[in-house]
């Protein structure tokens, strides 16, 4: 987070009746104003990059139905994201001054 942005690795989301989806999360700080030094809050943005493997593997039982104890048929996972091109563009950082320093 040094200059106030950061990229995960690639890792491995469950998905919700089993198997998982790869993924990838940018986060960026954001600040009122460019002079402040503390961050506002982070925003996160989640890639899912994949499209369900394993999905007939179960490794939580949160991926189990409780009522009848198996899991579900999976779902058709969206296609990846066409944007990954753009994942490293850097943010503009807002201008003005910290209300702290006014």
């Amino acid at each position: 987070f040094s200059k106030g942005q950061c990229e995960t690795g690639q890792y491995r989301f469950l998905s919700k009746h089993g198997g998982y989806v790869w993924v990838l999360t940018q986060a960026t700080l954001i600040y009122e104003n460019n002079s402040c030094s503390r961050p506002q809050c982070v925003v996160c943005v989640n890639y899912v990059l994949s499209g369900t493997s394993q999905e007939h593997e179960v490794v939580s039982e949160d991926q189990v139905i409780k009522a009848g104890g198996c899991a579900r048929a999976p779902r058709k996972a969206p296609p990846p994201c066409p944007w990954r091109s753009h994942l490293r563009r850097p943010l503009r950082q807002p201008k003005g001054r910290c209300p702290a320093t006014q």
